[in-house]
Order: structure tokens, then sequence, then C-alpha cells
């Protein structure tokens, strides 16, 4: 036997054995079934070590799944495909007071997509508060993953599904919502989805009344609630009145969501806001670290440069430059995202030695100093 050979007789013995969306319902059901009593699976081909001796020690090292395992991939290759017949088992599954992530995110896949819509919805409810909260960052992902198959049917992603059926299309914005904060909240704002039509159909008139929806708006690129924030700081800056200084938080929020110095109208309004007085400087101090991002620690090594801090401010910007460093050690590293802060823990190191701030010659235009004239 060549090696071509070889490799052929691999792929095929795998592709034979492989657990997938397009096997026969009776194959995965038993599949299932046998791995949950932890016995051997049925329907699996032998391979004969007579045919190559050389070819079963390659074999041999091919990782072997174990009984949970091999359960959990027939119960997904069930929802996922168009296996009708096995809704007796998601019933049961459902019935349970306490089912697992896995158990109910793929339940909801399965009612969605074979005429249940509204029941999958509920199921999807009653458990999606006691998962996100107290699952692992694998079950909450694959969780959110399934449960999105009730807004987009099989994938298609122009089929918003909920708006077609008045029984889910009076709670799937707000719930859905919910889920986004709670996953934003958890593992950091690389995890939110962008949920425009949801958004839009929630989108409040005053946008204080929703703190929650105009910052999400914020963060889904939204035109019309940064040039409400602007223009709230150009009304606070230019009044001749003693305003309440809390009133710049909300616009302050949606600045810092989407700074960036590619974004000059934006970029210009955190300088004016900083350089305006000491409470709007606290304001931005304050609450920079809240939002991380690349962008963030740019406008951190900005604001750690500038010469007029004065006063409690260093201690400030000392406990933002911390604060931003620790929930990127928390939230970045724990899940395993490239981008970490490193530059910020450096940024923290040099502030508050009182050395003076290295950039790279490449981020001088984003992390130059802001200069108050």
């Amino acid at each position: 036997m060549n090696e071509n050979d070889k490799k052929l007789a691999i792929d095929i013995w795998l592709h034979l054995n492989y657990i997938s969306p397009y096997k026969p319902t009776l194959y995965l059901t038993a599949t299932r079934e046998a791995a949950l009593k932890e016995r051997e699976r049925p329907f699996v081909a032998k391979w004969d070590p007579r045919l190559s001796e050389e070819l079963s020690r390659h074999l041999d090292l091919i990782p072997r799944p174990t009984h949970h395992e091999i359960a959990r991939s027939a119960l997904a290759a069930l929802a996922i495909g168009d296996h009708r017949e096995a809704k007796p088992i998601f019933d049961q599954l459902t019935d349970q007071p306490l089912p697992n992530s896995h158990e109910v995110g793929y339940s909801v896949r399965f009612f969605a997509k074979h005429d249940e819509y509204a029941r999958a919805f509920d199921i999807a409810e009653k458990h999606a508060l006691r998962i996100l909260t107290s699952g692992t960052y694998r079950e909450v992902s694959e969780f959110t993953d399934n449960i999105i198959e009730l807004r987009h049917p099989d994938g298609n992603h122009q089929d918003q599904r909920w708006m077609s059926d008045e029984y889910v299309r009076a709670r799937w914005p707000e719930f859905i919502h919910a889920i986004d904060l709670l996953m934003v909240d958890r593992f950091g704002p690389g995890h939110g989805r962008f949920l425009s039509a949801e958004l839009e159909s929630i989108r409040p008139r005053d946008y204080r009344t929703r703190p929650d929806v105009t910052t999400s708006l914020a963060r889904a690129y939204d035109k019309d609630v940064v040039k409400w924030a602007m223009a709230e700081i150009d009304m606070f800056l230019n009044s001749d009145s003693d305003l309440d200084d809390d009133l710049l938080d909300l616009p302050t929020d949606i600045l810092l969501i989407r700074y960036s110095r590619h974004n000059k109208e934006i970029f210009e309004s955190v300088d004016r806001l900083f350089c305006a007085d000491k409470r709007s400087r606290y304001k931005i101090i304050a609450r920079t670290g809240l939002f991380p991002s690349h962008r963030t620690e740019d406008l951190l090594f900005r604001i750690a440069q500038y010469d007029g801090l004065e006063g409690y401010e260093p201690m400030y910007v000392r406990q933002t430059i911390a604060m931003f460093v620790g929930y990127n050690r928390e939230k970045f590293l724990k899940n395993q995202r490239s981008w970490v802060g490193g530059d910020a823990e450096d940024l923290l190191v040099s502030f508050v030695r009182g050395e003076r701030i290295q950039i790279d010659e490449r981020d001088k235009e984003d992390r130059g100093p802001i200069v108050c004239k």
C-alpha cells in the first residue's frame, strides 16, 4: 500500500465513523443512546489490522472521543440536520427541570426549525439567565450561537424571522439585547452582537431613559446616537447655567465607545471636553477605563502625557490605567483573546515611576499627548 492509498484509507475510515448532521436519524439516535449507556457505538466501521499494521499504528494515534463527547455530537447533529423524527428526544430533554446549556441550545434550534417557533423561544427565555450567569465561556458561546437561530434560521442572515411571529416579535428584541449585555459584561465588548434591527425596534425617544439601549446603539455604530451625544456636550459646555455634571455621563460614554483618531468629530469633542474644566476632565479620566479597546488604550496614553494634571488627578489617572489593565487581564487573557492591552501595563509602570512614556514611532499620531490651548 503506497502513501496515497494509506491517506485515502484513513480518510474513508474517518468519514464512515464521523458523526454528521447528514447521517440517517436512526444512526444518530442509536449512537447517542449507546454513548449515554457507555456502550460501544453501533454502525462503526471496523478496521482490519491485517490490511496494514503500519496504518493501524497511525489510527491508534488518533484521539478517541469519550462517550460524553459522542452523545453531545450526536445531539448536535440531530438538531442541525433534518431529523424531525428525533422530536421525542428533545421533548424529554426540555421536560427536565434543569437541562444543561448544550441540551437547551440544541432543543431551541430543533423546535425553531420544526414548526414550534414560539415554544423554542419560551425554552430559551426560561433558561437563558441561569446559563449566561453560571455557564463557562464555551457553554455560553454555544448556547448563544444556537439561540441566534431564532433570529436567522439556518444561517440566513437576511431573514429576521422574529419579525414574522407576533408572539416572538413582542419579546425577542429585549430578550436578545439583555443577552448581549450579559455577554459583554462577562466576557468583554468583543463578544457583543450587532443587533441593528432589534435595537431599532426598542430605540427610546429620549436616549437618557434607556442608557443600556443607547450605549448598545453606540457600539453598533449608530450615527444618530453619536450626534445626540456631541450636541449634549456642546450644550453643557456652552451653557451659562451651573448644570449637574452627571448630565455628562451618558454622552461621554458614547464618545468613549466610539473614540478614534480617525473620527475627527469625536476625537475633537473628547479633547474639548477634557480641556474645558476640572469637572469635565475628571469625567473623561474616570470613565475611560470602562470601555476597553485598543482605541481606549490610545486615549490613556494621551491622558497620561497631559502636562496639566494637578491635585488628585495623577491618582485618578493611575487608577483608571490600573482598572483598564485589570479588566483586560480578566476578560481577554481568560478567554484567550489576542489583544490583551500589554502596552497599558508598560504605561502604568512608567506613569507610576514618573518616567518618560515611550511611544512607538508608528503610534505618535494616535498616542501623542492631549494639548489644551
